[in-house]
């Protein structure tokens, strides 16, 4: 829906321009030949428009926008400012808060205090190749144990679906980076997502 409506407004930006291009032609013609004894600002016209309508846009889409974000990015500086106080870090000249939300983030998985969901998200932007990750926990007495189960990207060919795997060092790679975030304690072990029958 959302597609159909830039069409539609870059249709409508395209027309205003085409026939403000025709009415100008037509106007200079009529000035230089001598049709009509408008004032070369009259003649002109067409051109402001043509011109004047993008810069109008873009100056009240700044007028009306800019302030909500700078707003929001103040906001989302305080909140991140404020978790990294929580962990007692600090945000250092220069820095950025998406690279501070980075430090973050990046503290917390290594002292294990992240969510699966989050260790879920990191290997997933890692791994572009990745489709799904799952982890199946058991919490046994003395044994505790973590399934990492990956899906590897399908291809297609003519439409049809072709189920890829991860190769043995693929795997290697993915298993590498998540145990580092993952409590000593669990025995990990890393598999391919079995295709289920249709």
């Amino acid at each position: 829906m959302a597609n159909n409506k830039d069409y539609r407004g870059g249709c409508l930006l395209l027309t205003i321009a085409a026939l403000g291009f025709i009415c100008q032609v037509v106007f200079l013609t009529l000035k230089l030949c001598g049709a009509v004894a408008w004032h070369w600002a009259i003649v002109l016209i067409p051109l402001m428009v043509i011109f004047g309508l993008p810069i109008l846009f873009v100056f009240l889409y700044v007028l009306l926008r800019l302030p909500s974000e700078v707003a929001r990015n103040i906001q989302r500086k305080k909140r991140v400012d404020a978790e990294a106080a929580k962990y007692g870090m600090e945000r250092q000249p220069g820095e950025t808060t998406g690279e501070l939300k980075k430090r973050i983030i990046t503290r917390n998985l290594i002292a294990g205090e992240y969510s699966r969901k989050d260790l879920k998200d990191h290997l997933l932007q890692k791994f572009p190749d990745c489709a799904s990750c799952a982890f199946l926990v058991n919490n046994q007495p003395g044994a505790p144990a973590l399934v990492i189960i990956v899906k590897k990207a399908d291809t297609f060919v003519n439409g049809s679906p072709i189920f890829n795997k991860f190769t043995d060092e693929e795997l290697a790679a993915i298993y590498a980076e998540a145990i580092r975030y993952i409590d000593p304690k669990y025995r990990v072990t890393i598999k391919n997502k079995e295709i289920e029958a249709i």
